[in-house]
């Protein structure tokens, strides 16, 4: 069956509406689509689909790499801290382990 071609706006949002019915967040879909552990701290099984769509990704074999996308978010406004914040500190913290600083840059 022909379906037209979508943009990539449209992509996007059929992506985030997925995201939305599941009622996770941006945040929540990449966490377990990355995780390697449970809650429990058992091994994650993944499908063999989720397992071969991370193995392409994250072996550099897709068009969009990982260094490229982490450089995307790196040079991103949307992720800049406020010069008045609390947060421009913690940029260059070895106080505080970097998983605990909420503001990508």
């Amino acid at each position: 069956k022909y379906t037209q071609h979508q943009t990539t706006s449209a992509k996007l949002e059929a992506v985030f509406q997925a995201i939305d019915d599941a009622r996770w967040t941006l945040g929540d879909f990449l966490h377990y689509t990355f995780r390697m552990k449970d809650d429990d701290a058992k091994d994650i099984s993944c499908s063999p689909r989720h397992a071969q769509v991370m193995s392409r990704f994250l072996q550099g074999l897709c068009a969009y790499t990982p260094a490229m996308i982490l450089n995307t978010w790196f040079h991103s406004p949307d992720g800049r801290i406020l010069t008045d914040s609390h947060d421009t500190n913690l940029t260059y913290s070895t106080k505080i382990p970097y998983t605990e600083i909420k503001p990508v840059r």
